[in-house]
């Protein structure tokens, strides 16, 4: 049996330890809810959109990327903002920004092992959809980031301690 695993569900669950996300939300995600969007997620589409069109170095990359590998009992899955000679962009609005802000975020380690020939990821942030604002970029190499199997060794200890593993691999089993 295989169960499907995204950046998303890991970063709810390790903001939880942040205080960034409330319980409740986590439990959105992982029950597969839909999640209204805000409008810092449409000025986050509203900025993909601008920057793959102005900003030269996204230029001639492939935009929205579907992956998915099996890793595992896992099949990682996740969508690439932008993906152009061995680098993963991922593109971010943000009302505020600080340095290192994007330092431990799952899709970093989940877009490298889905990508093997990627050598880095960059986020590429802006607190202006438009492009008129700031724009600020993190760049991650390999040997920067977390283990893979020990994000997902800690995921699925914290789900077996909260009793909620049961929930996961209903919810979540690869079709």
């Amino acid at each position: 049996m295989s169960y499907l695993i995204t950046a998303s569900l890991l970063n709810s669950w390790r903001n939880l330890e942040k205080e960034y996300v409330l319980e409740q939300d986590f439990l959105k995600v992982l029950h597969r809810k839909p999640i209204e969007q805000t409008v810092s997620m449409i000025k986050g589409y509203e900025f993909e959109e601008w920057a793959v069109n102005h900003l030269p170095y996204l230029q001639g990359g492939q935009y929205q990327v579907k992956l998915s590998k099996q890793y595992g009992d896992y099949l990682l899955y996740g969508i690439v903002d932008v993906l152009k000679a061995g680098i993963v962009y991922d593109l971010k609005y943000t009302s505020r920004y600080d340095v290192g802000k994007y330092r431990g975020n799952t899709q970093t380690v989940m877009y490298l092992t889905l990508v093997p020939e990627a050598h880095k990821m960059i986020y590429v942030a802006s607190n202006d959809e438009k492009g008129n604002g700031v724009i600020w970029q993190e760049e991650y190499s390999r040997d920067e980031i977390e283990p893979l199997d020990a994000l997902l060794y800690n995921f699925r200890n914290w789900l077996e301690a909260t009793k909620l593993w049961n929930v996961y691999i209903d919810l979540w089993r690869a079709r």
